[in-house]
Parts: C-alpha cells; structure tokens; sequence
C-alpha cells in the first residue's frame, strides 16, 4: 500500500470557499460531499492556484491547502481536515 506523509486528522470543519481568506489553518485532506471543481492553492510559499476539475461526491483530496477560491469553485459541502 503507498504511504504518505499525512497523519491521522484530529480537527475538521466546514471549507467556505473565498477568493480573499485562507483556510485558519493548513489542511491534510478536503472532503468534497457534492460533485464539481475546485479551485485550490497550496501551502508552499509561492504556489498559485490549480483548478481540479470534475470531483465526484465523496472524493478526497490529500494535500496541504492553503486557499480554496471562490472563483471557479463549484463543489460544495467541502470538509478539511487538519
């Protein structure tokens, strides 16, 4: 099985997506309850937005994000997980 550098979570709240606030904290993984894009930047310094199309309902994403815009983000009911 892959192994990652990710540990098991112990905070989650609800994502709002914003194209001014970042996330209070870093995240390790987005929980997308409902199905479309999602536009994300990432925790490293100078790292610009990426748009991930297409996610279906329930689908994860494992990664340290910083941002997650408003502006071309069409999921909804999006978890982090810290």
């Amino acid at each position: 099985m892959p192994q990652n550098n990710f540990t098991n979570p112990d905070v989650a709240f609800a994502v709002t997506p914003s194209n001014t606030q970042a996330l209070p904290m870093g995240t390790q993984r987005l929980y997308i309850g409902t199905a479309g894009n999602l536009n994300i930047a990432l925790s490293g310094e100078g790292q610009g937005f990426v748009l991930l199309r297409n996610l279906s309902n329930g689908s994860s994403i494992e990664a340290a994000v910083r941002y997650v815009a408003e502006t071309d983000t069409t999921a909804s009911n999006i978890v982090a997980f810290i």
